[in-house]
């Protein structure tokens, strides 16, 4: 039998060889960037980048504060909508007017009895008063074109 070797193998690096793969820590590769370069999509503390806006630009949709922009009404503007306090606008009627719109359009004065009350001295188109007996009525002097007189013996009363 033969003696027992000291061998590690084809595939055992002694320590001073880092291997195909490893990287000395002198050497940060071809991915790692050096501390002083910040790469070419790493951006510079005083390049603010293309879409960064410095502190005194706005930028194209924001507003001064002295300009209150299209939609916004300085506060000496009430805008087209908004009514002054001493006009009450088309829709709102004054207290006195009760008006189109009012919940109390067929509320008369209470001088005016409104148009189908009547006065209590007018007593109406279908009320008579107590001296007309109306059309219908005859007056007690008046026996009417039916009744005969007792003076008459009529047309059929024989003598």
């Amino acid at each position: 039998m033969l003696p027992k070797k000291d061998w590690t193998g084809p595939t055992q690096l002694v320590s001073s060889d880092p291997g195909p793969t490893q990287l000395v820590s002198s050497d940060p590769g071809p991915i790692q960037l050096a501390n002083s370069d910040p790469g070419p999509i790493q951006l510079a503390s005083s390049d603010p980048g293309p879409i960064q806006l410095a502190s005194s630009d706005p930028g194209p949709i924001q507003l001064a504060s002295s300009d209150p922009g299209p939609t916004q009404l300085a506060s000496s503007d009430p805008g087209p909508i908004q009514l002054a306090s001493s006009d009450p606008g088309p829709t709102q009627l004054a207290s006195s007017d009760p008006g189109p719109n009012s919940a109390s359009p067929t509320q008369l004065s209470s001088s005016d009895p409104g148009p189908t009350q009547l006065a209590s001295s007018d007593p109406g188109p279908t009320q008579l008063a107590s001296s007309d007996p109306g059309p219908t009525q005859l007056a007690s002097s008046d026996p009417g074109p039916t009744q005969l007189a007792s003076s008459d013996p009529g047309p059929t009363q024989l003598v």
